[in-house]
């Protein structure tokens, strides 16, 4: 189990401590990574999208937005990722110069 979706903070730390008590089964190259610890994201139906930004010297760099189709059976599992060409025929990196707000349906 490397993701479920958990509905109550019980199940969440069920989910975690699961996972963490695993480790050892996990092939040797993942078992490093793991021990460094484990992310855990408030899960959130709908379209996933990614925003690819990066910060230096205190200012932001927008770079591109993706969007990830997920499998059917599990939505925690991606399956493959789009960046858009109109996005990529950009000069680089530009600057954040707007606020970005993420609106959520009600």
């Amino acid at each position: 189990m490397l993701a479920t979706v958990a509905s109550t903070p019980p199940e969440a730390e069920l989910a975690a401590q699961k996972l963490l008590s695993g480790i050892d089964a996990l092939p040797n190259q993942l078992q490093a990574q793991f021990r460094k610890g484990i992310l855990v994201e408030e899960y959130l139906s709908g379209p996933l999208v990614s925003a690819e930004i990066g910060v230096r010297d205190g200012r932001f760099y927008r770079f591109m937005m993706s969007d990830h189709t997920r499998a059917r059976e599990d939505e925690c599992i991606e399956i493959g990722a789009s960046m858009h060409a109109a996005a990529l025929a950009g000069a680089g990196p530009q600057p954040v110069r707007e606020r970005l707000t993420l609106r959520m349906p009600p």
